[in-house]
C-alpha cells in the first residue's frame, strides 16, 4: 500500500460502479485532501483510485501538423527553433497550403496550453505556383 515516490497529488481519480448509473470517473485532489480534513473523501465497497503519475522529465518535442504539411508529426525541439525549422523539417509546405492562419499551441510550465494564431504569409511568399520561399521576417520563436 502507500504512494508512488513519482505519485501527483493533484491527480486522481475513482472509477466507481453504481447499480442503474453504471460507471461513474470522480476527479479528485489528494493534495488538498491531505492538507484539509473537511475534503475527505469516502470510499465505497469496489472503488478503484487510481493516482496519476508526476511527470517530472518534459520531453523536448514539437509536433507540426495540417493539411498543408508535407511530412506532419513530432520533432525533436532544439533551443532557439523556429516555425520555418520545423516547416523544413517536415519537409516543406504542401501546393495548396493556407496560408492566411497558422495556431501555435505552446504547452506552459504548468501543463497549460496557450495559443498564437499568426498567417503564414508573413514568413512565406509564392516563388512560382506551389513552391513557397522562406522570406526571413517575422518568425515566431518556440523558445
Amino acid at each position: 500500500g502507500g504512494l508512488d515516490s513519482n505519485a501527483y497529488l493533484k491527480r486522481s481519480q475513482i472509477r466507481r460502479f453504481e447499480i442503474g448509473v453504471g460507471e461513474k470517473f470522480i476527479d479528485l485532489d489528494l493534495e488538498s485532501v491531505f492538507n484539509d480534513s473537511k475534503k475527505d473523501f469516502a470510499l465505497m465497497d469496489g472503488d478503484e483510485v487510481t493516482v496519476f503519475p508526476n511527470i517530472v522529465v518534459r520531453r523536448r518535442l514539437v509536433e507540426v501538423k495540417g493539411d498543408g504539411i508535407k511530412r506532419p508529426g513530432i520533432y525533436e525541439y532544439r533551443p532557439g527553433m523556429t516555425v520555418n525549422d520545423l516547416i523544413g523539417q517536415a519537409e516543406g509546405l504542401k501546393e495548396y497550403v493556407y496560408l492566411e492562419r497558422a495556431d501555435l499551441v505552446r504547452t506552459e510550465e504548468n501543463f497549460s496550453k496557450r495559443l498564437t494564431t499568426f498567417s503564414l504569409k508573413d514568413l512565406y511568399k509564392e516563388e512560382s505556383p506551389g513552391h513557397y520561399v522562406y522570406t526571413g521576417k517575422d518568425e515566431k520563436n518556440f523558445a
